[in-house]
């Protein structure tokens, strides 16, 4: 029978062509779901993890909302909690080169054999409901975390908050917003304070919420809700507070620690801000009987890796990969690269997705760029070459140039900023992923270390 492209029978009737054998062919299956798009709704997802047993809620979870560094929050917590001895899964969104580093228990990636078997078990309930790639994926982390016995897991949203496939667990522990900026507009709404009612979905009744939001207008929409929610809102700078010490040390306040010199476990002046955040999240879990310690803490900090956030390729010159991919996060790059780079020539490698301000961010480079090489990000949702040069050019006073293939554009950026300057790999996570595929893994080199 033939069925319309676009249609909902189509989807389902490809959706079950898919003969799944191997952890390849399970790739492949969820590549073609990305290319259904976003649909809002926790319908499907809620229908098929019932079916499931409600994998879910098969351990305490924290979920962690934000505009800019859930990822960092969301893997301090969970090497402090490792160091505190817990069995931790953890969940995070995009990967940079392979799917299963999203889904992680006690630091390790799901297997491949585990990520087949959960995709045929969702697949076998089904039924007829179709379910976006972000919602299957959630869907095999919540199996994973189940099956291998995961005392707490840790979950970043993918976009919002209130209909995120992460919120459908019953009862967080705590939940924490990062910050707050203009984002997928198109689906969390144009104003600041509509962003604000979306990842205040993640808020529970009589729950606790942690945040990092300054903006006061935004951060009363928070306030509101907790408010209506009978919920006790702990904001950065006033419940609990951090500042640097210098030399990669840092100190906090909290309700229950105080805690001096800790080691900074990312790099940049805004990973001191998000290091508390996690840090005022684990002091409710403490709360609540999580063993963690002083010792946990401190060690957990030192332990902490967060793989292309500041991320540092030794060389001549140094290559710094960052997936700073909105206006917000590459003003806090730029304001890290100054800080540490001082008087050396920083060269940009440069791609953005179509749906991102582009013209913000290159803003952003003015006064840290001495030169720009624009590249394909490697994405169908990537902005066009094109436009982004029309857009450099009027925007930035350097030079510009445009290379399509990213491995010789980063080439030519290592050729411009010599060996006493840096290159810098930015403006997309799918970039940045491909640029990692380069080099050797991470575990073979410092990438905390200043270039």
């Amino acid at each position: 029978m033939f069925y319309p492209p676009g249609s909902w029978l189509f989807s389902y009737h490809s959706q079950r062509s898919f003969v799944i054998m191997s952890y390849q062919e399970a790739v492949r299956y969820l590549a073609y779901l990305s290319g259904m798009g976003i649909r809002l709704g926790l319908g499907r997802l809620c229908r098929v993890l019932e079916h499931l047993g409600r994998p879910q809620d098969a351990c305490p979870a924290v979920i962690i909302a934000g505009t800019n560094g859930k990822g960092s929050v969301a893997a301090v917590m969970a090497s402090v909690l490792h160091a505190a001895g817990l069995r931790v899964g953890l969940y995070t969104s995009p990967h940079l080169v392979d799917l299963r580093e999203r889904i992680r228990v006690a630091g390790n990636w799901i297997e491949e054999e585990n990520f087949c078997r959960h995709v045929l078990e969702i697949r076998r309930v089904l039924a007829e409901d179709t379910l976006t790639y972000f919602e299957f994926v959630t869907a095999v982390a919540f199996l994973e975390f189940r099956r291998a016995g995961a005392d707490v897991a840790i979950l970043e949203v993918g976009m919002g908050g209130r209909l995120d496939a992460t919120n459908l667990v019953a009862n967080p522990v705590v939940s924490v917003i990062t910050t707050i900026g203009l984002e997928h507009t198109a689906y969390l709404g144009r104003t600041l304070r509509d962003i604000a009612g979306e990842k205040a979905g993640v808020i529970r009744e009589g729950g606790t919420c942690i945040t990092g939001v300054r903006q006061a207008s935004v951060r009363r929409v928070l306030e509101e809700t907790c408010q209506k929610k009978k919920a006790t809102i702990l904001r950065l700078g006033q419940e609990f507070k951090a500042r640097s010490l210098g030399r990669g040390k840092f100190s906090y306040q909290g309700r229950l620690w105080q805690e001096h010199f800790l080691p900074c476990p990312l790099r940049g002046r805004h990973q001191i801000d998000n290091a508390a955040l996690a840090l005022a999240a684990l002091e409710v879990m403490a709360d609540r009987g999580f063993p963690v310690d002083g010792a946990a803490i401190r060690s957990g900090l030192a332990m902490t890796r967060w793989e292309g956030r500041m991320e540092t390729i030794p060389g001549s010159p140094p290559v710094i990969l960052d997936g700073a991919h909105n206006p917000a996060a590459m003003s806090v790059l730029c304001r890290a690269l100054k800080e540490e780079a001082a008087a050396r020539p920083i060269v940009f490698l440069f791609g953005v997705l179509g749906d991102k301000d582009a013209a913000s961010m290159l803003k952003k480079m003015r006064n840290v760029a001495s030169g720009v090489i624009l590249t394909e990000t490697l994405s169908e949702r990537g902005l066009s070459l094109e436009e982004l040069q029309k857009l450099a050019s009027r925007l930035l006073s350097v030079p510009v140039e445009v290379c399509p293939d990213p491995q010789a554009g980063l080439q030519k950026a290592r050729k411009k900023a010599g060996n006493q300057g840096l290159v810098c790999v930015t403006g997309s996570l799918y970039l940045v992923g491909a640029m990692k595929k380069l080099f050797p893994p991470a575990a073979e080199y410092d990438t905390d270390s200043p270039p």
